[in-house]
């Protein structure tokens, strides 16, 4: 029950550090979620992270979800790429006050990037190049919105057939969505 405590005093606590200016910031012309704390509960159950585990994070707007995350898993890796410029100032901003050593963020495109992670979590909504990249930036596992999954599908990469796969919902926008983790199998 202590470990409960914690948790949930630690994503309130990063949580706490937005205001909603810095929530107007993330729709500037980009989707954002803006999950809500439940969520990052369903987040940290799906990625199940282990020690040694780097972790690649695709739009992670403002950053809420993924200092959440950092702050449950200290010794772990967390590199976060987002191309909504204003997103990415609140992050650093908050990232500053928050003082996590296990997070670098950058403002880049993760489709240029040739970087590899043994997970890759994204609730960014781009289009088939992007999740496709995805899938090469993961060693291990890839999570993502069910619909990123859906339109790798349609067109026949068929990924999902030789997987192993869980998923869980997350709240936020006003709305329920499904993200959906692949575990590799050649591993």
């Amino acid at each position: 029950m202590e470990v409960d405590h914690v948790y949930r005093k630690a994503v309130h606590n990063v949580y706490s550090m937005y205001n909603r200016e810095h929530e107007l910031c993330q729709t500037n012309g980009h989707f954002s979620l803006n999950l809500t704390k439940k969520s990052v509960a369903n987040i940290m159950e799906i990625l199940n992270v282990s020690a040694s585990d780097t972790i690649g994070w695709i739009g992670f707007g403002d950053g809420r979800e993924l200092f959440a995350m950092a702050t449950q898993y200290p010794n772990n890796s967390f590199i976060g790429f987002e191309i909504n410029e204003a997103a990415v100032t609140v992050a650093h901003q908050v990232l500053s006050k928050l003082k996590l050593k296990n997070v670098v963020l950058k403002h880049a495109d993760a489709l240029l990037e040739n970087a590899t992670f043994s997970i890759v979590y994204s609730t960014a909504i781009a289009g088939v190049s992007l999740y496709s990249h995805l899938l090469s930036m993961s060693t291990n596992k890839i999570c993502m919105l069910q619909r990123m999954w859906n339109a790798l599908d349609k067109v026949n990469l068929n990924i999902l057939n030789n997987s192993l796969k869980t998923s869980v919902r997350l709240c936020g926008s006003g709305q329920q969505m499904q993200i959906m983790c692949m575990q590799k199998l050649d591993n």
